[in-house]
């Protein structure tokens, strides 16, 4: 019981963690763009044990599967990376575009709540990488 209150208590910090890391990105446009984005970097960090040069270097394909390993993430938590790792693109020269869309995609199949958000977010990244 003791341990399950531990690993809800971890996901949670996660996803507040994420939460954050959103808000950040949202300001990007500011000249402290560089601050903004080693701030981002080291929430990523605490929260999933990866900065965003080791989550370059993981193949697309890779991506999804090596977060699956890590017992801090559920669904909301891939869904708020997906838009972390979207606006990342969007704003910096990170390209993260096919792992955040593998990432919607995997939160689309698996999760039991409709979003028009998420798949228009999906039709968007797939437009952008022309599948």
């Amino acid at each position: 019981m003791r341990q399950d209150d531990y690993f809800l208590n971890q996901i949670d910090i996660l996803g507040r963690i994420l939460g954050k890391v959103i808000a950040d990105l949202l300001q990007l446009n500011s000249p402290d763009n560089i601050l903004q984005i080693d701030s981002i970097n080291e929430a990523v960090k605490n929260g999933l044990d990866l900065d965003l040069e080791e989550i370059k270097t993981i193949p697309d394909e890779d991506f999804l599967d090596s977060l699956l390993k890590n017992p801090k993430i559920n669904l909301d938590n891939l869904e708020k990376l997906a838009e972390t790792l979207r606006l990342l693109s969007i704003k910096s020269n990170f390209e993260f575009d096919k792992k955040a869309l593998n990432l919607y995609l995997y939160v689309e199949e698996k999760s039991t709540t409709y979003s028009s958000d998420r798949i228009s977010k999906i039709k968007l990244l797939k437009e952008q990488n022309g599948l």
